[in-house]
């Protein structure tokens, strides 16, 4: 900071030198005085440059937060609006929006003070030379006062806003810099064991400087003949240096060419941790681990990138059509893919078409076989599918197509483990049996403590998943809609598969631009969102009166001089007291002026924050499904900043410009009317040029915002599947798609910044054109006073620069006022029905009673989407009853979800107790229905928070939900226990254990009826027996909708509701649904394991005898009553 401020000081001290030597002539040493004013300034300047420094450093870091929360909230606004989350969470970014305002309205008051020297400074260094010269003996002469002045004029620019802006600006970019290589020095991954082509790369339990792994062996080429596969001797890792227990320990296992190792283990137990240590995500403590040619992964959250389904599969390889149709098959994606609008051609994404969690799965699993590799890692892809597509997957990939492949496969599911060669059993991080499954069984090990044979289920992240670079940005579960629905392997759909020509082109909405100019109603509305009647005419008579003072002070000397040079008795003091009057009062005005007027943009700002995140907390949740999460978060970030810090200093830029100008045309016009005739002529020119100018800037400038939007969902999407890029090496990639990105923003913003400059040039050389009217002009009048000639040619020179720097202003403030508009824009969504009941509506406070659900030709459309995905549904769901509703992939189970929630609004009637739902508040709707999400989403904050949010519940109840679910001893162990934080994401509790947070939450809301979507997709057997064992117990007399790939959970159930194409096809008890020998439930079961389809049927048939015979045993009681 030093290097440049001292630049400044030395070229504004060499300015001021040659100024005065040029003025020694005219004041002799009265000079110096404005000399000590010009001193005096430097050190304030510098004050004024580290405050700026502190201000900006503690404002980037609350700024920071803030972007991190909203983020949070736009990817979990699902589960929000399920939750009735909205106020707390409003609160939590009023909080934090409230501190980083703060800072800002520091940074303000400091560019007020800043921009009232720079108004002020150049008649505060006059008056101390005019005062001193004529105390010292002096006549004030118009030639003296005016060179004077035209110097100083020229000094002023320099002075009062080069320097000032040198300073704040290098403060700024002090701070910057130092962001940036805080970033920049934290620790990276070693990439030595990231190869395109074959390498070996062996690991010690040494590290470097930076705690990053040794790689003792180069790459090395393909030419390496040495058996491929992975070795690992008594390996340690942990996630990073603050974690005191390693993550996994002492583990010993190899994976050759043509083996398949299954890992199996419960929650946190180390399975998923052992794949990023494969990847070289995790610090080798202790072992050894060596990696013998490349690796392919496919991860068990999947994850998608913007473009279309077959670029997400290829991931950057060439297209080899038949090995691409020979993954589609053996992923059973091919049925998909007749059934998308577009085919492999469909976007998908991050908000593109939604994808159900099965699809998504399987579309990582084919990226992962496309990619040519020596070893797979598969970390569970058969998570979101049903029984029949799992063994499909087993069969065709993991045992066929991969063969000759080494390959580590993380399941759940105990029918498959005998195919494997070997089996790695974790628990708690360390290896308790490793072998062959008939040597384990030989054992001893109990398969079923960890996986139940029942249960052909999925797995879960293990603890602490994301790395600490790697941010994952969490989002609610996709609904499926009709876009991408699919059935995948079923021989009952009723939906013809979709003819897919050449000519059909996936369509990704584009982000809305505004064209023309900015139009007035967008002017009007930011000055009301920051100012009332008195706030308005506060700042502009404080604009009036100070530049009244401003040009009375020049008017004065005017008059002063007029007097000297006629040579009539001057009165010295009096002149000096007016004089010091109209400066004083120019002081105390100009910073009433800039004070009101940075007050009113900072309310401005505050308010128009406010009133765009409401309404987007209130906004259907189609707006962000359908929108790139960057393009939402662009106008809490940049949008934002700019009304924040940009826009004020800009739009208070071109008030004090006009006012110069319009001051100096007057003060001409006042010399001599006659003057008035080039500025009418100067003003058409510059009205001209700007008319053309603008209408190319303010273009420009939207472009450069909308340019913008997909840098920020590119970082988004990379950033929330690195370990996925990584394991593919497909950095240089995602690389050049960043800065592909990057140059589209940065071009534009360059084309702007060269519009500008070209402009100022312009506008320069009309001033000078008018500058030679008003010399021409008063050499052409001998008898016009020497006073009257200088104030004329004085104001004329101020013109330029000032004129161009006008003009560049108002189209900087133009350019702008479009984050305004964007902003505005978002203000003006239509919202969800309201949050609450109107009093004749509102239903009482015990409902509902029993919790029956009455579903009445409900259909349920996606928006803009011309196909339901829900069609005519008819069913009824007794109080108290246990539901299964189940279905292929795609068959409209979420989307019942959605209806029932009125996520989006379903058409028909869903009466809960008699209420018609569509009737009442969204928010007495939602809070009397509990939900556990297939995705469970934790925010960053205390545990407390995440339980409740609203802090109804005393502690005592917070610990007793979380004893029910066994988490108690897990948070107790956290530092802070129910303050302990929770790091973005949930990072630090694993999906397990954040399923069982959101079971405790449902535990506390006590609701009547409760939804469980998928919510044992991500969990083992344990935790699977633990949450359907507490359902039963503290639900037993709710109504319980349970959505579920696994029949296993549902076939005890009161009754079973079959899906397909978004029609209930059957509805009924699930034995008596079994006797239908063609009906689509038995079919079904009957695509489960042959032992699994009989073991179903037990359970069902167990079920129902049960349940009957406590009916007749009811009956006959009552008869008997009766009979008495």
């Amino acid at each position: 900071m030093n290097e440049p401020i001292s630049e400044i000081a030395a070229r504004l001290i060499a300015i001021s030198v040659v100024i005065l030597f040029l003025l020694w002539e005219q004041l002799g040493w009265a000079c110096f005085a404005g000399l000590g004013v010009i001193i005096l300034f430097i050190p304030f300047q510098g004050l004024m440059g580290r405050l700026f420094q502190s201000v900006r450093r503690k404002t980037a870091q609350l700024t920071d937060t803030r972007i991190r929360i909203m983020n949070e909230i736009i990817s979990g606004m699902r589960v929000i609006k399920m939750y009735t989350w909205e106020q707390p969470f409003q609160d939590l970014v009023a909080e934090s929006r409230l501190k980083e305002i703060q800072r800002i309205r520091h940074s303000s008051l400091l560019k007020a003070i800043n921009l009232s020297f720079y108004f002020v400074a150049s008649r505060v260094i006059l008056y101390a030379c005019f005062v001193t010269f004529v105390y010292t003996g002096g006549k004030l002469s118009a030639e003296s006062v005016f060179v004077t002045m035209a110097f100083f004029n020229t000094l002023r620019n320099t002075l009062t806003r080069h320097f000032p802006a040198g300073i704040a600006a290098t403060a700024e970019l002090v701070v910057a810099c130092r962001r940036i290589q805080d970033f920049l020095v934290l620790d990276e991954i070693d990439d030595s064991n990231k190869p395109i082509e074959y390498m070996a790369s062996v690991y010690s339990g040494k590290a470097d400087g930076n705690g990053v792994p040794v790689s003792l062996e180069k790459p090395m080429k393909p030419v390496d003949d040495r058996e491929k596969g992975v070795f690992i001797e008594n390996m340690s890792v942990r996630w990073n240096d603050e974690t005191l227990e390693p993550t996994l320990k002492d583990i010993s296992v190899c994976v050759k060419s043509g083996e398949l190792l299954a890992v199996i283990g419960s929650v946190g137990s180390g399975k998923s941790s052992l794949l990023m240590s494969i990847l070289n995500e995790l610090t080798i403590t202790s072992g050894s681990m060596e990696v013998r040619g490349t690796v392919s992964y496919a991860p068990q959250e999947s994850w998608a990138f913007i473009a279309s389904v077959r670029d997400n599969i290829l991931f950057g390889t060439e297209y080899n059509e038949q090995k691409y149709n020979n993954v589609v098959e053996v992923c059973a994606l091919d049925r998909d893919f007749k059934l998308f609008p577009f085919g492999d051609k469909t976007i998908c994404g991050e908000r593109g078409v939604s994808l159900s969690g099965g699809q998504r799965a399987r579309i990582g699993l084919a990226r992962a076989l496309y990619h040519e590799a020596d070893i797979y890692l598969l970390d569970d892809p058969l998570s979101a599918v049903d029984a029949r597509v799992a063994k499909h997957l087993f069969q065709k990939c993991a045992v066929e197509y991969l063969k000759d492949k080494a390959r580590v496969l993380v399941t759940h599911q105990i029918q498959f483990l005998k195919e494997a060669h070997k089996i790695l059993v974790l628990n708690d991080g360390k290896c308790i049996a490793f072998g062959t499954y008939a040597e384990l069984w030989e054992s001893g090990i109990n398969f079923m403590s960890y996986i139940n044979d029942d249960k052909p289920t999925e797995t879960k992240t293990d603890k602490m998943l994301q790395l600490s670079e790697h941010r994952r940005l969490q989002r609610a579960v996709s609904f499926t809609s009709s876009l991408a629905s699919s059935i995948v392997g079923s021989d009952v759909d009723r939906d013809q598969p979709r003819d897919v020509t050449e000519s059909d082109e996936p369509k990704l909405k584009q982000e809305t631009k505004m064209i023309g100019s900015i139009e007035s109603s967008v002017y009007w509305d930011y000055v009301k969102a920051g100012a009332g009647p008195i706030l308005i005419f506060v700042s502009f008579v404080s604009i009036l009166i100070s530049q009244i003072l401003y040009q009375g002070s020049d008017f004065w000397l005017t008059i002063w001089t007029n007097e000297v040079d006629s040579d009539t008795s001057v009165d010295t003091n009096f002149n000096v007291i007016i004089y010091s009057a109209l400066i004083g009062g120019l002081l105390v005005s100009a910073l009433i002026r800039t004070t009101t007027f940075f007050v009113m943009c900072m309310r401005s700002s505050v308010n128009l924050h406010n009133r765009i995140f409401h309404s987007l907390l209130r906004a259907p949740i189609h707006v962000f499904d359908s929108q790139p999460i960057g393009r939402i978060l662009n106008r809490f970030t940049k949008d934002t900043g700019i009304v924040d810090e940009l826009l004020p200093a800009t739009a208070f830029d071109l008030q004090m410009t006009l006012s110069l100008v319009i001051g100096a045309l007057i003060a001409n016009t006042i010399v001599n009317w006659y003057l008035i005739f080039p500025a009418i002529l100067l003003c058409i020119v510059v009205f001209m040029c700007r008319y053309f100018y603008i209408s190319a800037a303010r273009d420009i400038k939207r472009l450069e915002g909308l340019s913008r939007s997909p840098v920020y969902s590119h970082v988004s999407t990379t950033l929330s599947g690195l370990s996925t890029v990584r394991a593919f090496g497909a950095q240089r990639m995602f690389e050049t798609q960043f800065v592909r990105h990057l140059n589209d923003n940065t071009s534009t913003f360059f084309l702007f910044i060269c519009t500008s400059r070209a402009f100022g040039i312009l506008m320069d050389w009309v001033c000078v054109l008018y500058i030679g009217a008003v010399v021409a002009f008063i050499m052409s009048y001998d008898d016009l006073p020497g006073g009257d000639a200088g104030l004329a040619l004085s104001s004329a020179l101020t013109l330029t620069g000032m004129t161009q720097f006008g003009v560049k202003s108002s189209a900087d403030l133009e350019s702008h006022m479009t984050a305004v508009e964007r902003m505005l824009e978002y203000s003006r969504i239509k919202p969800e029905r309201e949050l609450e009941s109107r009093p004749d509506r509102k239903p009482v406070p015990e409902w509902p009673q029993t919790g029956e659900i009455l579903f009445k030709d409900v259909s349920l459309r996606y928006n803009e989407s011309p196909t339901k995905v829900l069609k005519a549904i008819n069913c009824v769901l007794k109080g108290g009853e246990k539901v299964g509703v189940v279905g292929r992939t795609g068959a409209g189970k979420s989307s019942l979800v959605a209806a029932l929630f009125r996520l989006t609004e379903p058409e028909g009637q869903i009466l809960i107790d008699g209420v018609d739902i569509q009737t009442i508040g969204l928010h007495d709707l939602r809070r009397q229905i509990a939900i556990i999400p297939q995705e469970p989403v934790l925010f960053t904050g205390s545990v407390r928070k995440n339980l409740d949010p609203f802090g109804d519940r005393p502690d005592d109840h917070l610990w007793a939900a979380l004893a029910e679910v066994q988490l108690r001893d897990v948070v107790t162990q956290l530092g802070g226990q129910l303050d302990a934080l929770v790091t973005e994401g949930g990072s630090n509790f694993s999906v397990g254990q954040r399923q069982l947070v959101c079971l405790a939450r449902a535990i506390l809301r006590d609701n009547r009826v409760l939804v469980l979507d998928e919510a044992t997709a991500n969990v083992d057997h344990r935790t699977d027996a633990l949450i359907q064992r507490t359902i039963r117990e503290k639900f037993r007399f709710c109504t319980v909708i349970t959505i579920a790939h696994r029949l296993h959970t549902i076939i005890d159930s009161d009754k079973v509701m079959v899906l397909d194409a978004g029609e209930v096809v059957e509805c009924g008890i699930p034995h008596t649904l079994l006797e239908k020998s063609d009906g689509l439930f038995t079919k079904l079961v009957d695509q489960t394991e042959k032992h699994m389809s009989i073991r179903l049927r037990q359970m069902a048939k167990q079920y129902f005898t049960n349940k009957y015979d406590v009916y007749e045993n009811d009956s006959l009681n009552e008869k008997d009553t009766e009979s008495d």
